[in-house]
């Protein structure tokens, strides 16, 4: 019997791998970054509350090829699946903070006199008579008529990670071919 070993010596294999995987994290950035406007779009597009969820969507990278999505306001999750109140209310700050930036004002004044002296009491407001109260006023109707009609979902988290689903090989795919041609 006769044998022969035959070693190949194979050099720069570290610089491909780190192409390879570099085109492939590539790939999957753009895939993301396509899922993250899609969501973006759509919060803006269906959603009630523009400003807050809006601005808390954002992108992080953990390690390569990994990527993650985040929405960070409270509501972001009332939002995507929509939300049903019956043994509670909603969060009173949120919908409160919402009413302030809209600098929404009440048709008539008087009528929030009752919810407001209510609210004083309870210590979530210090005054019955400042711009602050009628807010504070108009957010609790607003989380009381949520609570009678809940609030239907708009989704744009599930239809981001589809976008993404849909577009992941052909994403890294091109980055690999962007590879093959140097």
């Amino acid at each position: 019997m006769i044998t022969s070993k035959i070693t190949v010596k194979l050099e720069g294999l570290e610089e491909l791998t780190d192409t390879l995987l570099d085109a492939i994290d590539l790939g999957i950035g753009d895939s993301t970054d396509r899922g993250f406007q899609l969501s973006q779009e759509l919060v803006t597009k269906q959603s009630f509350d523009r400003g807050t969820l809006l601005q808390s969507g954002h992108i992080t990278k953990p390690r390569e090829l990994e990527r993650i999505i985040s929405y960070d306001a409270l509501h972001a999750i009332y939002v995507e699946f929509g939300a049903t109140y019956t043994d509670k209310m909603p969060p009173l700050k949120v919908i409160y903070e919402w009413v302030r930036r809209h600098k929404l004002t009440p048709r008539d004044p008087e009528s929030l006199t009752g919810i407001k002296r209510w609210m004083l009491k309870k210590g979530i407001i210090g005054s019955v008579k400042t711009r602050d109260s009628d807010w504070w006023a108009i957010a609790f109707y607003i989380a009381k008529d949520i609570k009678a009609h809940s609030l239907e979902p708009r989704p744009f988290m599930r239809p981001a990670a589809e976008e993404i689903k849909a577009h992941l090989a052909e994403d890294v795919t091109a980055r690999l071919r962007e590879v093959k041609g140097r």
